[in-house]
């Protein structure tokens, strides 16, 4: 229950017992944090200590949309837009999945 120790109606001081209960980690998400922080002090360790910085691009849209707007390149995402008639049996103020082309800032244009 991974929601409970963010949750106020699970965590209550007269019920100690529901923590056990419903396995309430309430040392996950520091426990994270000081993981990502030893992380990020052993990759800035090796950074200082080779020079070397590496980096993979991932899949995520953030870096393509940016250098779309950097290059004036167009690129192509799937999003999420009103549905203005794009899918006839869902209601006019649906959101719906569409796949667009990212042409210049802040211009998007849908593709059928």
């Amino acid at each position: 229950m991974n929601n409970a120790k963010y949750n106020p109606f699970f965590i209550k001081s007269k019920y100690p017992e529901l923590i056990d209960k419903f396995n309430i980690q309430l040392d996950e998400y520091p426990r994270r944090c000081i993981e990502q922080i030893e992380g990020w002090q052993k990759e800035k360790n090796e950074i200082l200590r080779n020079g070397k910085v590496t980096h993979e691009r991932s899949k995520e849209y953030a870096s393509y949309i940016m250098e779309a707007i950097v290059t004036n390149k167009p690129y192509k995402i799937g999003g999420n837009v009103i549905n203005t008639g794009l899918i006839d049996n869902l209601p006019a103020d649906a959101c719906v999945e569409k796949f667009l082309v990212w042409l210049m800032p802040w211009e998007l244009i849908q593709l059928m």
